[in-house]
């Protein structure tokens, strides 16, 4: 009987995957400024001068898996005259992933004049070498139709990073909404809560809200931290978070409304020198179910203002 012998052959076949584009935009980016844009994966790193997501129309910037941008300016969201009425455009930008980057030279305006929104997630981080704005402006449009920018930032995750090397304002002349979540930090210098309010011409107070949630969540200001300085502001640090800063203020101006609530165990608000509830405007602090408020110098409530704990 004949022996047979069979040899197999396995033959290895290698798949080679594209690299994954770590810069890559679509819809309005950058439009009229004279630099790349639109629908594209732009290169890596991609250095601008001004950087506009969502000016002229919608859209998006997306930042991932170790992409780096670099700009002087950074503005998302924006608005467009048509037959004497504004109308009103978004820009998101996402920046995910560690080693991801988006560094501004000067000034992050997330929502310019219009609807902007700003995502640090998974170890990314951004940079603004001056001063940042949440919900920065507002615009007149036809028969003085009054609109309010929109700014909405939110940073997740541990590792992931927004540091303002300047001032940090939530609602400066619109809408301003911070969310800092998951172990995600958010550092500046001063930190202004609803900045401004005009009771004369407009009749318009800006609106800032800033949660810092879970544990390793963490807002540090270098400088001092006032909810509400003219306009209206609210602060909630809840579940494990944490807030630092010199001085802090809640209702500052005469015009002002602050409110601040610190709950659950291990939620902290740490001012290093005074803290004043009420200043010159409306202030209401609440501390509950295990968190904790601590102050260094004074604790004034009711200055020239209201003062409520």
């Amino acid at each position: 009987m004949r022996m047979r012998r069979f040899v197999l052959v396995l033959v290895l076949v290698t798949c080679v995957v594209p690299a994954r584009a770590t810069v890559i935009t679509t819809g309005a980016v950058n439009s009229g400024l004279g630099d790349p844009g639109g629908t594209a994966t732009q290169p890596d790193p991609w250095i601008l001068d001004h950087l506009h997501v969502g000016r002229y129309y919608d859209g998006t910037l997306n930042v991932e898996a170790g992409g780096q941008v670099s700009s002087n300016f950074g503005y998302i969201g924006g608005v467009v005259w048509f037959s004497h009425n504004p109308l009103e455009w978004e820009g998101i930008v996402t920046v995910s992933g560690t080693g991801s980057t988006w560094t501004n030279t000067y000034d992050l305006i997330v929502g310019d004049r219009g609807r902007g929104t700003l995502n640090v997630e998974a170890g990314g981080e951004v940079f603004s070498n001056r001063n940042g704005y949440i919900g920065d402006q507002f615009f007149l449009g036809g028969c003085c139709i009054f609109i309010p920018s929109r700014g909405i930032a939110r940073v997740t995750g541990v590792g992931s990073k927004w540091a303002s090397y300047g001032s940090l304002t939530v609602g400066n002349k619109g809408r301003g909404t911070l969310t800092i979540e998951a172990g995600g930090e958010v550092s500046n210098g001063e930190g202004m809560i609803g900045f401004w309010r005009d009771l004369d011409e407009f009749n318009w107070s800006s609106t800032g809200t800033v949660t810092v949630t879970g544990t390793g969540s963490k807002w540090t200001n270098s400088s001092k931290l006032t909810v509400g300085n003219s306009g209206s502001g609210t602060l909630t640090v809840e579940a494990g978070g944490e807030v630092s800063n010199t001085t802090g203020y809640i209702g500052y101006e005469s015009s002002s409304t602050g409110v601040a609530t610190v709950a659950g165990a291990g939620s902290k608000w740490t001012n290093s020198s005074k803290l004043t509830v009420g200043n010159s405007g409306s202030g209401t602090l609440t501390v509950e179910a295990g968190g904790e408020v601590s102050n260094t110098s004074s604790l004034t409530v009711g200055n020239s203002g209201d003062g409520f704990l």
